[in-house]
C-alpha cells in the first residue's frame, strides 16, 4: 500500500531538471511507500529522482518518467538527511542514523558507509556539497564550533594553499587551522 506524498516543491525543481520535457506548470504526484518520509531531494545523472527516505532509512529512487518508484535500504540504524549526485555519478547522503557519510552507486547498486571518527561526537548531519576538486564538505546541527575570526583566517589559509601539505584527513571534524595541523601530527605521530 502507498501514500500519495506531495513534493512538489523540491521535487517538481528536482523532476525539471532531470526530464526537460515536463513543462513548468505542470505539477505531477507521485506515490511513494507508506512511511517514507522523503526529506531531500536531488536529480540523479540518468534522469531519475533520488531522495532521502529518512523514517524507513532508505535512499528512495523516482522514475519520473513511469512513476515507478525504488528504495535502497541504507544500512542499520540509518536516518537519512540529505542527498546530493557525487562527481563520481553515485548518490551521497548524509546519515544522522549511522553517524555517517553513506554512498550509493547505481551502477552496481552497491551501498558504501563512511562512519564519522568514533572519537568524533555525534554530528546529526544535513546538508553535504562536493568542491572542484571532488571533496565532500557537509555540515551537521551538532558540529565543532570556532570563532569567526578563526575560521575566516583558517578558510582563507586553505584557499591560499597553505594547507595543502595536510592529508585530507586531518580536517575531518576538527576546528580552525591549529586544529588540523595537530591533527596531521598525530596521524604521523609526532604529537606533543
Amino acid at each position: 500500500m502507498s501514500t500519495r506524498s506531495f513534493l512538489a516543491g523540491p521535487l517538481l525543481a528536482a523532476a525539471v531538471a532531470a526530464v526537460p520535457a515536463l513543462a513548468a506548470d505542470k505539477v505531477q504526484f507521485f506515490d511513494l511507500p507508506e512511511g517514507a518520509r522523503p526529506h531531500d531531494v536531488a536529480p540523479a545523472p540518468d534522469g531519475k529522482v533520488w531522495y532521502t527516505a529518512q523514517r524507513q532509512g532508505a535512499l528512495g529512487i523516482l522514475d519520473p518518467a513511469s512513476g515507478q518508484v525504488e528504495q535502497v535500504p541504507l544500512g542499520q540504524g540509518s536516518a537519512p538527511h540529505g542527498v546530493i549526485a557525487g562527481p563520481d555519478g553515485a548518490a551521497w547522503i548524509t546519515d544522522g542514523g549511522q553517524n555517517a557519510i553513506v554512498s550509493f552507486d547505481p551502477a552496481s547498486g552497491k551501498v558504501s558507509v563512511h562512519p564519522l571518527p568514533t572519537d568524533a561526537d555525534y554530528a546529526n548531519l544535513n546538508t553535504a556539497a562536493f568542491d572542484g576538486k571532488g571533496r565532500i564538505w557537509f555540515t551537521g546541527q551538532a558540529g565543532i564550533y570556532t570563532t569567526r575570526e578563526e575560521t575566516i583566517a583558517s578558510f582563507k589559509a586553505l584557499i591560499n594553499g597553505e594547507m595543502d601539505r595536510f592529508p585530507e584527513q586531518a580536517f575531518y571534524m576538527v576546528g580552525g587551522r591549529e586544529d588540523v595541523e595537530r591533527r596531521a601530527d598525530e596521524m604521523e605521530g609526532r604529537a606533543a
